[in-house]
C-alpha cells in the first residue's frame, strides 16, 4: 500500500473558508452514525504529501470502528459547482474509506446530477452526498489505495 502524510499547517491560525460553514456537526454526527464510527479528529483544509505532491482536501475526518479500526472519511465541499466537486472527491477517493460531497444546491438539482450526468462514476466510487442539510445518499466502504500517516512533530 502507498502511503501519504498528513502534513500540519506552516501557521497555526485556520483560514476559514465559505464553504467551510456547510459542515455542520449534525452532518458529521449523521455520517459517525451511519457508519457506526466514533469520531476522532478532524482536519479542514488539509494538506496530504503524498508521491512528492500537495493534495488538499476541504475536510479530513479520523474515525474509529466499534473494534478500533481507523477509518478516514474525506469531505468536499461546495457552494454550487456539482460537477467539480464529484471530480475532486472521485480523485481523492483513494485516501480514505467513506467519501462525501456535501453542496448548498437544492436536493432536486443535486438528484437530476446524479441520476443523469455522474450516475456510473458515483456508483463506482461509492461518493455519499448531503445538500441543504438532507442526507440524499450514503457512501459506501472502499478500502483506500494510500494510507494517511500523522506527520511526526
Amino acid at each position: 500500500m502507498y502511503k501519504a502524510i498528513l502534513k500540519k499547517k506552516k501557521n497555526n491560525s485556520l483560514n476559514e473558508y465559505k464553504e467551510n460553514a456547510l459542515l455542520t456537526d449534525e452532518i458529521v454526527d449523521k455520517i459517525m452514525d451511519e457508519h457506526c464510527l466514533t469520531f476522532k479528529e478532524i482536519h479542514k483544509n488539509a494538506y496530504l504529501e503524498y508521491n512528492r505532491k500537495i493534495v488538499e482536501f476541504d475536510v479530513l475526518i479520523k474515525a474509529e470502528t466499534p473494534t478500533g479500526r481507523i477509518r478516514w472519511i474525506s469531505v468536499e465541499l461546495k457552494e454550487s459547482d456539482v460537477s467539480k466537486v464529484i471530480n475532486q472527491a472521485s480523485v481523492r477517493r483513494d485516501f480514505a474509506h467513506f467519501s462525501y460531497v456535501i453542496l448548498n444546491n437544492s436536493v432536486k438539482g443535486v438528484v437530476q446530477y446524479l441520476l443523469y450526468v455522474y450516475p456510473e462514476l458515483v456508483k463506482q466510487e461509492r461518493i455519499g452526498f448531503f445538500t441543504d442539510n438532507i442526507f440524499v445518499l450514503q457512501s459506501k466502504y472502499k478500502s483506500p489505495r494510500i494510507e494517511i500517516n500523522m506527520e511526526n512533530t
